[in-house]
């Protein structure tokens, strides 16, 4: 039980903490527009999988 509540505080943790991230260190504040845009750069630039390069 404790195995599946630590992969669920994963997997819902860390995207949030990669959006965080990136809001934060973009001096340039026309980057992103939102949240829903910020997830959309990302996909479309790195895709998912090199957006999840940490859980490697």
């Amino acid at each position: 039980m404790a195995m599946i509540s630590k992969l669920i505080a994963i997997v819902t943790a860390y995207p949030y903490q990669v959006l965080r991230s990136r809001f934060m260190n973009y001096v340039n504040k026309d980057e992103y527009h939102g949240l829903a845009d910020c997830v959309k750069k990302i996909k479309l630039t790195e895709g998912f999988v090199d957006s999840t390069r940490a859980w490697r």
